[in-house]
């Protein structure tokens, strides 16, 4: 019982992972996670990112801006799902630190190839 015990309690505990937080550019980051379903999966993952963002500014004595997030999906056997954000750590006085906006992203986006082309197509006849 103890071996089963031990056993279910590395498998739970080892069912998530982290990006870490990478630097993008200036006062802007990026983290990622991923949970599997039995840890919370997106919703747990969500919570890692934005906590650890919250976190990581205040411990700059600045404020987080979340700029994207996005819901992140591991297609294997081990039915992970994961959460992105890319944030900034502003000051408190910065322009920039505004009440943000969030629109959901599409799922699909449709190129228009025929706008391309005749803008192409003009350009060539002008040179």
């Amino acid at each position: 019982m103890k071996v089963m015990f031990l056993t279910m309690t590395l498998f739970v505990a080892g069912c998530a992972t982290s990006s870490g937080i990478s630097k993008l550019g200036p006062d802007t980051y990026r983290m990622s996670s991923y949970y599997s379903v039995v840890r919370g999966g997106t919703a747990a993952a969500q919570a890692d990112v934005l906590n650890s963002a919250g976190s990581y500014c205040e411990n700059m004595g600045k404020e987080v801006l979340v700029k994207n997030t996005q819901k992140l999906f591991s297609y294997n056997a081990n039915a992970y799902t994961g959460f992105e954000a890319i944030f900034q750590c502003l000051d408190k006085n910065d322009t920039t630190l505004q009440r943000p906006t969030y629109e959901q992203a599409p799922s699909v986006v449709i190129k228009n190839e025929i706008k391309y082309q005749e803008e192409s197509k003009r350009q060539s006849a002008s040179d």
